[in-house]
């Protein structure tokens, strides 16, 4: 396709860590428009009984929650089967798109599994992504999980935390249990507008095709 492409700002962390409360910040903040795509859209799409709303061999073959316990603290891990990752692999080529149709994107995203960022890899691939790892202490996480109450679920910070953040490169580490989220905004637009040109995503290719 002809014309500029857009630029994405890649916001990955565990479930609570301010990720949606940052990208809103950004969105305020930046002089540019920026859409807001990412995990939460993705499961608003998916019908219930697919998406582990309810429990069933239907949820199994696209998301349910594997619960289990963590020394009697809960543990929650997002699992998917066959059809999940299908529309796993389709969510990502469709905000690749609107990125390659010229416009910025802030992309609020979980990495419930490794495999995913090399689906993310390949969607994003020839276009600006900075990769930034959105961290949080747990015991804020859990914290914040309480305070969310019936929209919350609970172990699924724990749950993910082990995994979410194990490639172990980004162009930028922030963490929103220190700082405010408009703060912390500006300090990745400023990488973004000021700072050298993103390369975790250039590094991770690099490494996984070695």
């Amino acid at each position: 396709m002809g014309g500029q492409r857009g630029r994405v700002i890649f916001l990955n962390g565990t479930s609570s860590a301010g990720k949606t409360t940052l990208a809103h910040a950004i969105q305020e903040l930046s002089p540019q428009p920026y859409l807001l795509a990412g995990i939460d859209s993705f499961f608003a799409m998916v019908p219930e009984k697919w998406g582990g709303g309810r429990a069933g061999p239907l949820s199994r073959d696209g998301f349910h929650y594997d619960e289990s316990d963590d020394d009697g603290a809960p543990l929650t891990v997002i699992r998917y089967g066959d059809t999940g990752r299908r529309m796993l692999r389709a969510m990502h080529a469709s905000i690749a798109a609107l990125t390659v149709a010229g416009n910025n994107l802030v992309i609020d995203e979980m990495l419930l599994a490794p495999e995913l960022l090399d689906d993310w890899l390949d969607a994003l691939t020839g276009l600006d992504v900075l990769f930034v790892g959105v961290h949080c202490p747990l015991p804020v996480l859990e914290e914040r999980e309480r305070a969310r109450g019936p929209r919350g679920r609970a172990g699924l910070a724990r749950g993910h935390l082990r995994t979410v953040h194990a490639h172990g490169h980004y162009d930028l580490d922030v963490d929103t249990g220190t700082a405010p989220a408009s703060d912390i905004a500006r300090c990745v637009l400023t990488r973004r507008d000021q700072g050298p040109p993103p390369a975790a995503f250039a590094v991770l290719r690099r490494d996984r095709d070695r």
